[in-house]
C-alpha cells in the first residue's frame, strides 16, 4: 500500500479503538479484503478508467467498443446517484473526510449539495504544499473543491498556514500515525533499505547511483540495497541496474506489505524523493530503529529527520548524498545511536495521540458548520 491507504487504515483502526463507528468510501474496488465497512463509487474500474473511443485509432476496436459508450455513461449516472444518496443520507452526527481532492470533485459531479442538517466536512492535502508547483491542476483543484470544507487538515503546520492562505478555509496540522507491528530489531545488518513507489518523484535512479558512488570504496564494498515496491517505473529500473552491473549489491524486491519485516535486518533507510508529503517509511523506519538518509525536500519530512535521528540531505544534491550515505555506512556507533534516538522520536506519534488531535479538529470544525452558525443566530 501506499502511504495514503496505511494512513487510512492506521488511523480508521484507531478511531474504530475509540469507540468511532468508520466506513470508508471508495472510488474503485480496492485490491485487498476491506477491514472496514466499503461503499465502492464506480464497481466497474475497468470501463471508468479511462476513454473507451478517445485515444484509439484501430478502427475495429473503436467499432467494438462503440456499443460500450451509451452503457458507460449510464452505469456512471447510477454510480454518482448511488454516491449523491449515501453522502446526502448522513446526519450531522457524521464526519466525512475527504483524504484527496478527487473525491470531492466526483461527489461534486453527482450534483450533491450540502444542507444545513447534513454531515461536517473535513479535507485532507496528504502531501508537502510545495509539491503544488509539480501538479498545477491540483493547485487549481483544492481552492475550487475544498471552499465548502468545514476544515482542512495538512501534515505540518507550514503547510496548514499555506493552504489556509490558498483556500481560505481554516486548515490544521494533523501528523500521520505510527501503523502498528513495528518494532526496534536487534540484528542490523549492511543492509540498506528502501520502500517506495516505483514513480518519477521518488527519483530511485538517483539512489542507486548514490548508493553505488557511496559503495565504490572496497570497505564497503559488502553493503546491499533491497528496494522493495512497485510501480510503472520498474521494468526501468530493473534494466538501469543490469546496466549498471550490481545487480548482486542492488536488488528489487517487488511489493510488501509487511514493512516491519523489510525494515528487520536494515541498518538505514533510503528515500530520494523530489518532494514527500510527510514520508510514512521513514516514521515506519524509526520505530524500527533505524535511521534514514533522505533530501530535505519538506517540512514533513525535517520534523521526522532530525540532526540526531537520521541523515538530512540538501535537496536533490546526490554527491551529498553519497557521501552522507557513507558517513552513515563507516560509523557504526553514530548510526546505531541515531536509529535509538529515532525509535524513541516515533512515540511522539503513536495513533492515540493523532486520534485525540483529530477530535480536537472535529470539534472545531463542527463549530463552523453552518448549522452552529444558524443555531447561533437570535
Amino acid at each position: 500500500m501506499g502511504g495514503r491507504s496505511t494512513y487510512m487504515e492506521t488511523i480508521s483502526e484507531a478511531l474504530s479503538t475509540a469507540g468511532v463507528a468508520v466506513t470508508h468510501v471508495s472510488l474503485w474496488p480496492g485490491t485487498s479484503p476491506a477491514k472496514f465497512p466499503t461503499v465502492v463509487v464506480f464497481r466497474r474500474e475497468r470501463l471508468h478508467a479511462g476513454p473507451l473511443l478517445r485515444g484509439n485509432g484501430n478502427p475495429m476496436k473503436r467499432l467494438w467498443a462503440l456499443p460500450f459508450v451509451a452503457f458507460k455513461r449510464m452505469d456512471r449516472l447510477w454510480a454518482l446517484r448511488r454516491f449523491r444518496r449515501f453522502i446526502s443520507g448522513l446526519g450531522s452526527d457524521t464526519i466525512v473526510v475527504f483524504t484527496d481532492v478527487k473525491s470531492r470533485m466526483v461527489l461534486k459531479e453527482s450534483g450533491f449539495t450540502r444542507k444545513e442538517s447534513g454531515p461536517v466536512f473535513i479535507g485532507q492535502h496528504h502531501t508537502s504544499f510545495d509539491a503544488l508547483k509539480y501538479e498545477t491542476w491540483l493547485c487549481e483543484a483544492l481552492p475550487e473543491n475544498f471552499a465548502d470544507m468545514d476544515a482542512i487538515t495538512a501534515l505540518t503546520p507550514q503547510d496548514a498556514a499555506q493552504l489556509e492562505q490558498l483556500t481560505g478555509v481554516p486548515c490544521y496540522h494533523l501528523r500521520n500515525p505510527l501503523p502498528g507491528g513495528i518494532i526496534p530489531g536487534t540484528s542490523h545488518g549492511p543492509i540498506a533499505v528502501a520502500l517506495v513507489r516505483f514513480t518519477w518523484e521518488k527519483q530511485i535512479d538517483v539512489m542507486i547511483r548514490s548508493f553505488v558512488a557511496a559503495t565504490a570504496s572496497p570497505d564497503l564494498g559488502h553493503w546491499k540495497l533491497l528496494i522493495y515496491g512497485e510501480g510503472d517505473l520498474y521494468e526501468q529500473m530493473e534494466t538501469y541496474i543490469r546496466e549498471l552491473g550490481v545487480g548482486g549489491r542492488v536488488m528489487l524486491m517487488g511489493r510488501t506489505d509487511d514493512a516491519a519485516a523489510a525494515l528487520r535486518p536494515a541498518s538505514l533507510n533510503l528515500l530520494t524523493s523530489r518532494f514527500e508529503g510527510f514520508g510514512l517509511t521513514i516514521l515506519e523506519a524509526a520505530a524500527a530503529g533505524v535511521p534514514s538518509v533522505v533530501f530535505d525536500c519538506s517540512p514533513g519530512v525535517r520534523s521526522l529527520v532530525r540532526p540526531d535521528t537520521g541523515y538530512l540531505v540538501p535537496e536533490n544534491d546526490e554527491e551529498a548524498y553519497a557521501e552522507a550515505l557513507r558517513e552513515a555506512m563507516r560509523d557504526n556507533s553514530e548510526r546505531n545511536r541515531r536509529g535509538v534516538l529515532a525509535s524513541r522520536m516515533s512515540a511522539e506519534y503513536a495513533p492515540e495521540r493523532v486520534v485525540d488531535d483529530f477530535g480536537k479538529i472535529a470539534v472545531a470544525a463542527a463549530g463552523d458548520h453552518p448549522r452552529s452558525r444558524r443555531t447561533e443566530q437570535p
